[in-house]
């Protein structure tokens, strides 16, 4: 399993190099304080890490929830494991 992530990551790094070479024309982006220019596949993964970034951050609070949660249900279940062994402990009544 592992050997194909490993090849998965070398196509995607040769596609990536392969844009580039094909793609060699620089884009400048304006904004209020002045502009930046950058080629297009450098804008690309930058807009890539944000969208990541951005992701990543919209999730933050759902996750948080979600561990709270598990934790909560793991302390529950460990209260009914020991209630379970306690209730086998205590002798059996005919």
């Amino acid at each position: 399993m592992g050997i194909w992530k490993i090849l998965m990551v070398i196509l995607l790094i040769m596609v990536g190099a392969l844009f580039s070479y094909f793609n060699p024309e620089q884009i400048e982006l304006s904004y209020y304080f002045g502009s930046v220019r950058l080629h297009l596949a450098v804008w690309l993964l930058i807009i890539l890490l944000v969208g990541v970034l951005l992701g990543l951050l919209a999730n933050f609070g759902t996750v948080i929830k979600l561990r709270r949660d598990l934790r909560k249900i793991r302390k529950h279940a460990e209260s009914l494991e020991q209630e379970v062994s306690n209730l086998r402990a205590l002798p059996v009544r005919d």
